[in-house]
């Protein structure tokens, strides 16, 4: 009577095993359907925001993770933003687009509540641009202080996307993620 009961567990404990390693693996290692069908997750790795019909799409101007000209010295960090413009349409076209940045401070791993992230930066404006035409635009960050995790969000239309998440480090660098 018990070795078939123990029987039963074995098949029930291994019958769970596989199926939580099939549910589970996947989306841990964050594997991807190489046959061109769609993943799991999904990763933007040029963030982009259309309104309009005009696109912006935003990248830093220097290397990412290069030590900045006054490393060691905290009111010299800033990035230079490179914001470029491209009106997909065949026809003239005005896009209203606001740039937002926040900072946050690393919250302890153990905390409950996340913290609210504070505007430190804020700018909008309008781009008007002819049938297939760009315009690039350069944006200077306020300076950033260590030990805090900036985002810069760019809204337009009805969309709002966070573009690029930076976190200065003690070397003087800034690791950017897009």
């Amino acid at each position: 009577m018990w070795r078939s009961r123990l029987i039963t567990l074995i098949v029930w404990a291994a019958g769970t095993f596989a199926l939580a390693l099939a549910c589970g693996i996947p989306a841990v290692s964050n594997a991807v359907n190489e046959s061109g069908a769609a993943g799991w997750t999904t990763t933007v790795l040029n963030p982009r925001i259309c309104a309009n019909g005009i696109e912006l799409t935003v990248t830093t101007a220097d290397p990412a993770t290069q030590p900045s000209q006054g490393a060691g010295h905290e009111s010299n960090q800033v990035v230079k933003f490179v914001v470029r413009a491209l009106n997909l349409t065949d026809r003239s076209a005005t896009g209203h687009f606001t740039f937002q940045m926040t900072s946050v401070a690393p919250t302890s791993p153990i905390a409950r509540v996340m913290p609210v992230p504070t505007e430190i930066w804020k700018d909008s404006g309008t781009v008007a641009l002819d049938a297939g035409q760009s315009k690039t635009f350069t944006f200077t960050s306020p300076p950033l202080a260590e030990k805090r995790i900036f985002t810069l969000i760019l809204a337009g239309g009805d969309q709002s996307i966070p573009m690029l998440t930076l976190s200065p480090q003690k070397n003087g660098a800034i690791a950017v993620s897009q």
